[in-house]
């Protein structure tokens, strides 16, 4: 031991000294004596209570009051911290995309917002608003018409069925009739525009409101030939768009109206129009559809069905006239395979409703054309957002799959030829090789072996080639699932005739199970 050790105890040692105060030391003492910052404790005497964040305490306004008046303005730009990226931020980028996809359907199932109308225009009574609308073209003035019929486009918008309904049809005929002219006296190009754009919106507006109502107008044909008229004037897409679907109003209540376009220049107008809005200027594309102009293509193609409803062979009738061969030409750049994977533009069923009406030479001119890639490339969208994706959206098949199953089915009828190009689409030749030299060789095996032959048999109950996901497999899949009869019908019927009417081929391709159903709701 290095330091010496203690010396004991005299007789002259005094004992320590008791403290100042009969209190205990530490934090079980009661209440704690100051703390000494020149004292080095034990146990210190705990200090004040520890509050809550800021931003969770509210400020005494007695105390605080309002803000500084001499303190600077908030930073209109604080600086915000970006997260870094790292791979687990994937999900969260897919969720993000996910609702903005569900909330770009919503907006399309509701439709464009409505114009606003202020306070002081709605509380304008709607005498007053048509009583405006027929004086507007008394001095030819773009304006004052803007201006009126603008007012009704927006009170009709607004759900204002008054001033739909009792708007007379007088003033609806004289304003298609008035407008050619005020657009042939106006210099200026922008009021023209507006003034086009106001007079033919309202009109499709009031034409729609009349037609859910029950109302007709009165000279269906004279304004039908007004329509037209315009649509030959250099006007706004959305003026031709508003054209097109009041001329559909007017073809579904007035037959004088279709009996107006089909046996006039109307058609060839019409097919003009699609030909202007769908095809390329140059056609150095094959066709290649012009994505700007989508609504207008739809409002014409959705005519053209309602007139082919109406008379068939002058819409889509002979293929040596010159109309319905440029909307043949149409057709088939609308039903144009060049578009994202499991997306079907609605342009595309607009003309597959449309293809439905056309004779079997039209499918016979596609067949020749080289189209039955496309319709297929149309059809497999529908059915694998249907069957596989299970999007909410085309959970209505008979709407939906039927009708480009049907021009599919109406495709592999048309001869031989059209029935190889379908069933080699379906039913690739290579696929087929591998499974015949397969069924050969447990045919010849099944006959030694007992057991073998019970599992072949067993097997035949599914199709022969279930490949997941492929076209062949999901026709078999609406023929067996589907809960709709007339899409499991024209699925079976195409299975059958790509296999050319053999029931044989027909059971091994589609299964017993699927088979024998549809065998069953053909007997009864």
């Amino acid at each position: 031991m290095d330091a010496p050790l203690p010396k004991p105890p005299t007789d002259d040692a005094k004992p320590p000294a008791p403290p100042k105060e009969d209190r205990p030391i530490g934090p079980w003492g009661g209440e704690p004596m100051p703390a000494d910052p020149d004292k080095d404790e034990d146990w210190p005497a705990p200090g004040p209570e520890i509050p809550a964040p800021y931003q969770d305490q509210r400020p005494d306004p007695e105390v605080f009051g309002g803000p500084d008046p001499g303190a600077p303005p908030p930073n209109p730009n604080p600086q915000t911290f970006e997260k870094p990226r790292f791979m687990c931020n994937a999900l969260d980028d897919a969720e993000a995309e996910m609702r903005k996809l569900w909330a770009w359907r919503e907006r399309r199932k509701r439709g464009p917002p409505p114009d606003p109308v202020e306070d002081d225009e709605r509380a304008v009574p709607a005498a007053e608003v048509w009583a405006a609308c027929a004086v507007a073209f008394a001095e030819a003035d773009a304006i004052d018409v803007t201006l009126a019929w603008d007012l009704l486009r927006r009170r009709v918008a607004n759900d204002d069925n008054e001033c739909a309904t009792g708007l007379a049809s007088k003033v609806l005929e004289d304003g298609l009739g008035g407008l050619e002219t005020v657009l042939e006296a106006e210099d200026d190009d922008e009021a023209m525009r507006a003034c086009a754009d106001a007079v033919c919106g309202a009109w499709a507006r009031c034409a729609k409101a009349r037609e859910a109502s029950g109302g007709v107008v009165e000279d269906a044909a004279a304004c039908a030939s007004n329509l037209l008229d315009l649509m030959q004037l250099a006007l706004t897409v959305r003026a031709y768009v508003a054209c097109a679907e009041s001329l559909q109003s007017l073809c579904r209540t007035s037959p004088e109206a279709c009996h107006e376009i089909l046996h006039g220049e109307g058609v060839r107008v019409l097919a003009t129009a699609l030909a202007w809005c769908v095809l390329d200027e140059d056609m150095s594309k094959g066709g290649l559809l012009k994505v700007v102009d989508t609504d207008l293509g739809c409002a014409l193609v959705d005519l053209l069905t309602v007139l082919a409803g109406a008379d068939a062979t002058k819409v889509v009738g002979d293929l040596k006239a010159e109309a319905p061969a440029l909307i043949g030409v149409c057709l088939r750049a609308i039903l144009l395979d060049e578009r994202p994977q499991w997306t079907v533009p609605p342009l595309c069923k607009s003309g597959v409703h449309l293809l439905l009406r056309a004779p079997e030479s039209y499918y016979a001119w596609l067949v020749a054309n080289g189209s039955v890639p496309r319709l297929l490339t149309l059809l497999e969208p529908l059915v694998v957002l249907y069957l596989v994706e299970r999007d909410p959206d085309a959970q209505e098949p008979d709407l939906q799959v039927a009708p480009c199953l049907e021009c599919v089915l109406r495709s592999a009828r048309c001869g031989a030829e059209g029935r190889a190009a379908t069933k080699a689409w379906i039913y690739p030749p290579k696929d087929d090789e591998r499974w015949r030299a397969a069924l050969a060789a447990n045919a010849a095996r099944a006959q030694d072996d007992e057991e073998f032959a019970e599992a072949v048999e067993e097997r035949r109950k599914h199709p022969v080639d279930p490949e997941p996901y492929a076209m062949r497999t999901l026709l078999v899949e609406l023929m067996y699932k589907c809960p709709q009869k007339r899409t499991r019908r024209l699925a079976g019927d195409l299975v059958l005739e790509l296999c050319g009417g053999d029931r044989a081929e027909f059971e091994l391709r589609a299964g017993t199970d699927a088979a024998g159903r549809y065998w069953k709701e053909g007997s009864s």
